[in-house]
């Protein structure tokens, strides 16, 4: 497909060549992206945020893959999409579907069926470049965060990529066409839409920040500000005298700087934020000042930093080292070889990370970079290949990451999920009716409350929200706030119209997740944490009370170390898979804390559940719990009637309405 040369980028005589030139200074950068993620995700300190590496990597294939674009189009007047897509597969696919392979095999090595399980889905996604959809459908499951994290998550971010490679040329195109008859700068026209990307992304944070996280549209506005510094640098470049904006002498330096500052401290936790979302735009900015202050002062000490020859070594191998760094840290602590403590660990990490993505650069990728592209039917070819590679992948990962039938028979009981609660209603007008509201824990015990009313005769109106506390809290999730304002609302709204005669309050995630308290993330026990929910508690409850008769809360479950699922799908037998009970921090204050509350009746489910201290893996051939906390459907069906005999001898009468004081 061609199109005309760019219009409003020749403002005046074009120069001879467009042809993209290596910058070293962009191999530090990248360094600099690799090395934050790497840190970050092997615990350093003050690298609470390094995340944002992928945000600068973002920026950068942004402004690397349109200056490609538009310099071809100046060039020969067309683009040329097959050889676009084969340069792609060319230079990303042989060393991704390699580390995809060896992490697979692995894994089924080390893993535990339950593992495997669990995550092979993912492998398949990555495969398929479509991951940042599968892992986004995950995180929006509460239970993803107990299952085991899978080793190709990081995966979700190349999908991003090439979901934007796939439209990228097609808008350019379309872009350019629109710019020859409205006549505005292409630069304008991908800065807007930077713009517009970037506040669907911060509203879509409020509401669904996983969404905001993994979502290719929230991620679209890096993309676009990489491609608006590349389309700027090149009217730059097309000027007849090719110089810089004025000041740039003074400017370029201080602007790179700035920039390269800026990046770092969105890392970091001294941006003075806890969302992912403002982290991001710093990054992104800070990369997109960076590349402007490059252009404008190529000889900076930035820019001798970054072109600095390790910076460039770790730069060239960067995209090896994202790909191996998070199987490194997965399958280290599969097999206990990683220590707990952030120092040694990020030596290993780093040491086995560079290793691996050296010899993935020199074996795999300088190799496959000289595979020959000059015709179009080998253009073809290699496009038509790596489609077939991709999907020859996803079924190898499926025959590779395999567990024996009993193990599956295991994890597919324990995987059963509760779907979604509905309301039980009444036999008899005059029966009682029972409000049950909280996360996770909540959901997952309605089965034995639902059977109950179900037998009983009386009403239960289930409000439950994974990861969502009842007590006015904004608990947090991989940094980002959770919106629970949503679950509270309507839990009041159901008491307004149902008026209970006893209110069932449950949350295991209070004492799970991580608090913002003002604009600082504290992590459960920790200093403020409990007068955070002291306040959030009150103010909840101070509204609960006159819809309903008597509130009971629930402190929060008992929970194992590790499991016990695992050790039955790997062919313990219930005695050996049994496990003691454990609590979070903050349990033992919180329950001290509830327990005072006048008007309320807080109990404790731990001797229904893990008695005398011991959970069991498995109660009447049924196994107990799903992951270390939560129960599984038909252990909570098959508990009703234990349960029912359990609040009785607490005061509590479910049958009648009632709850005993004291």
């Amino acid at each position: 497909m061609s199109a005309a040369p760019l219009p409003n980028l020749d403002a005046a005589r074009p120069r001879s060549g467009a042809t993209f030139e290596h910058r070293p200074s962009l191999d530090g950068m990248r360094a600099v992206a690799a090395l934050l993620v790497i840190l970050f995700h092997a615990g350093v300190p003050y690298l609470t945020h390094g995340y944002t590496g992928v945000d600068v990597f973002f920026v950068l294939s942004g402004f690397l893959i349109t200056s490609l674009l538009v310099r071809e189009l100046l060039e020969t007047g067309q683009l040329r999409f097959v050889a676009f897509y084969a340069r792609r597969v060319r230079r990303l696919l042989p060393a991704a579907l390699l580390v995809l392979l060896v992490t697979a095999v692995a894994y089924e090595a080390v893993a535990s069926p339950v593992a495997v399980s669990q995550n092979r889905g993912g492998f398949i996604a990555s495969a398929l470049y479509f991951a940042n959809w599968y892992f986004l459908a995950q995180s929006q499951d509460y239970f993803a965060e107990e299952a085991h994290r899978s080793p190709v998550q990081h995966y979700w971010s190349l999908s991003v990529e090439e979901q934007f490679y796939i439209v990228w040329p097609a808008l350019v195109l379309g872009l350019v066409l629109l710019s020859r008859r409205y006549r505005f700068r292409l630069e304008w026209a991908a800065g807007a839409l930077a713009v517009v990307g970037a506040i669907y992304a911060g509203i879509l944070a409020e509401s669904s920040p996983m969404a905001s996280y993994f979502g290719t549209g929230a991620r679209a506005y890096q993309l676009l500000l990489g491609a608006t510094v590349a389309l700027l640098i090149l009217r730059w470049e097309r000027l007849e005298s090719h110089r810089p904006p004025p000041m740039s002498r003074v400017a370029g330096p201080l602007i790179a700087a700035g920039g390269l500052a800026l990046v770092l401290l969105a890392g970091s936790p001294f941006l003075g934020t806890g969302s992912p979302y403002w982290h991001g735009i710093g990054a992104a900015a800070g990369t997109g000042a960076l590349l402007l202050g490059l252009e404008l002062a190529p000889a900076s000490l930035t820019g001798r930093v970054l072109a600095w020859g390790p910076a460039r070594a770790i730069g060239r191998w960067s995209y090896a080292a994202y790909l191996w760094h998070w199987p490194v840290i997965i399958l280290g602590d599969e097999v206990g070889a990683l220590p707990h403590a952030w120092f040694p660990r990020t030596l290993i990490v780093v040491a086995l990370t560079l290793a691996l993505s050296a010899a993935t650069f020199h074996l795999i990728e300088r190799p496959t970079r000289k595979i020959a592209l000059r015709t179009s039917p080998r253009q073809r070819l290699v496009a038509a290949a790596g489609i077939a590679m991709a999907v020859t992948a996803a079924f190898v990962f499926s025959a590779v990451l395999q567990v024996d039938a009993r193990a599956e028979a295991v994890v597919r009981q324990a995987d059963q999920d509760a779907g979604k609660p509905v309301i039980v209603a009444k036999k008899e007008a005059g029966a009682p009716t029972m409000l049950l509201a909280g996360d996770s824990h909540a959901h997952y015990l309605y089965p034995a409350f639902a059977r109950l009313a179900a037998k009983q005769g009386w009403s239960l109106v289930p409000v439950t929200e994974d990861a969502c506390p009842w007590p006015r809290v904004q608990a947090t999730a991989d940094r980002a706030v959770i919106n629970c304002d949503d679950m509270r609302r309507t839990t009041l709204q159901a008491a307004a119209r149902y008026h209970p005669d006893i209110a069932v309050l449950m949350s295991r995630s209070i004492v799970k997740r991580p608090l913002l308290i003002d604009g600082n993330i504290v992590n459960p026990g920790g200093p403020g944490w409990l007068g955070e929910v002291e306040r959030g508690t009150q103010a909840f409850l101070a509204q609960l009370r006159p819809l309903v008769g008597s509130i009971v809360i629930v402190s929060p479950l008992p929970e194992t170390e590790e499991p016990m699922v695992d050790c039955l799908a790997s062919g313990g037998d219930a005695a050996d898979c049994s496990a003691p009970a454990t609590h979070r921090p903050g349990t033992a204050p919180l329950d001290a804390y509830w327990r005072s509350l006048p008007g309320v009746k807080t109990i404790s489910l731990d001797g229904l559940i893990c008695p005398e201290g011991m959970c069991p893996a498995i109660v009447d051939g049924i196994p107990t719990h799903r992951d270390t906390n939560h129960l599984t459907v038909d252990y909570s069906r098959h508990l009703a009637p234990r349960l029912d005999r359990y609040l009785r001898s607490l005061g509590i009468d479910l049958g009648a309405g009632a709850v005993r004081a004291g």
